[in-house]
Order: C-alpha cells, then structure tokens, then sequence
C-alpha cells in the first residue's frame, strides 16, 4: 500500500488521519518499513491510522510510541466553534438562506487555508509538494503532500447543492471528532454510508465480516428498566418494538 501524495486533497485530511509518506506528528514520517516502531500491523487493520485525537510523542510518558501508555492532558472537544458554523448554515439551508450558509461554510474553509502538514527536514527521500492555496491565490511549496483547497465562489444553485457541500465540508471538518454517526443519522444517510464503509472494509481486510447496517439502528431503545418503572406510561421506541 503506498498513499497518493500527487493527488491534490483538502489539507485537513492529514490531520485527521496518518498515511504514508506523510510526517505523523513527532513520531516520523510512516512507511510499509517502519510500521513496527509506529502503529499495528497494517495487513490486519488497515493502511490508515487515527490522528486528530492522539497525543504527540513528546507527550507521552518517557516519550513512549506504545498506546497503552498514551495518558494525555490534551483536551477532547466536545464543541467547537466550526460545530456552530455548520449547525446555521445547515439551519440557514432548511430555511432557504442558501447565501448565509455559503458565507459560514466558506468562514471554515478560510481558516482551514492557513495550514498544512509540511515535509519532514529529517527525511530526504520525501518529494516537496505544494499546497494550492486558492483562498489567498497562493501556491506553497513545503508541503508533506500535494494539497488544494478555495472558497465557493458562486452561489449555490439549490438546496440540493448546498447541503451536498454542508455534508462534505462536516467530514473535512470533523474527521475523527467521534460526531459523524449522530450527523448521519440525523440525515438518514446512515446505512448507506455504513454499507459502503463496510463494502470496502470487507474487500481491503480479509477478516472483515461486515453484514448490512439494520435500519432501526437510528435510535437506540429505551432501556427496559425505565419502560417499567413508567408504569405503562413508556412505549419502546416504535423502531425496537
């Protein structure tokens, strides 16, 4: 497995996730080679690997690589300011207000713009990407991988069209947050996204089992204990009865 680096992608895509060739944090700079001093056996759980969330090395006790000794003070997000970017213009987007949503989705891509993951100095057989920046009209050179991102620059066309942006802009946004099921399922785009997660699980990992994704798995029931302490008063969820 080797990552297209040459192919120009959203330059928050490295900080959510590590791949190949791309410096992870403080730990290096990953290949086929050096998983054993970085991460799990590949062949067993995938080519990619966590990153949003993970302590840096020097963070860790005695700057252990091990996870079980990944006890941190960084803090978990619960909410973030792009969290209420994106909760209006999907609001603004129900109501019709199609120019308020671009404003706010393109406020995330703006500040997205002002990094990217740079080449690693240590490694001298990495090629130097750029990142083509056409928020500011710029193109970086340093860059660990060929990265491009801009604003929408026209107005949305439709509903249709804004919230298909709204929904890739979520992704970029918050890639490994630990949201996306809720967001999915909000926009009963649940199972279909599952199954096709779950279709490339199964034909990348040999011992992926996938099944279909059980449509009333939207909601999750309401615990027995307290349908019998309502008396009768509680009714199962409609989709778990």
């Amino acid at each position: 497995p080797v990552s297209d680096l040459t192919t120009a992608t959203d330059p928050r895509v490295d900080y959510c996730i590590g791949r190949w060739g791309v410096p992870y944090m403080d730990f290096g700079t990953p290949n086929p080679a050096s998983t054993g001093d970085w991460i799990r056996d590949y062949t067993n759980q995938g080519w990619y690997v966590n990153r949003k969330p993970q302590p840096k090395k020097a963070d860790r006790p005695g700057n252990s690589v091990a996870s079980t000794a990944s006890s941190t003070a960084k803090n978990y997000h619960i909410f973030r300011l792009a969290d209420a970017y994106l909760i209006y213009a999907e609001c603004c987007i129900q109501d019709g207000d199609l120019e308020t949503a671009r404003e706010y989705i393109n406020k995330l891509r703006a500040r997205a713009a002002n990094d990217f993951v740079a080449d690693d100095p240590t490694d001298f057989n990495t090629a130097t990407y750029t990142f083509d920046n056409k928020v500011t009209g710029k193109v970086e050179s340093g860059a660990a991988a060929n990265y491009r991102l801009g604003l929408y620059t026209k107005p949305f066309a439709s509903k249709d069209e804004a919230f298909e942006a709204l929904v890739r802009e979520n992704r970029a946004e918050f890639g490994m947050d630990g949201h996306r099921w809720f967001d999915l399922a909000r926009w009963g785009m649940l199972k279909e996204e599952m199954d096709t997660y779950g279709k490339f699980e199964n034909d990348q990992l040999g011992w992926s089992k996938y099944q279909p994704y059980q449509s009333n798995a939207y909601t999750f029931p309401i615990p027995i204990t307290q349908i019998q302490t309502g008396a009768g008063r509680i009714q199962q969820n409609v989709n778990w009865q």
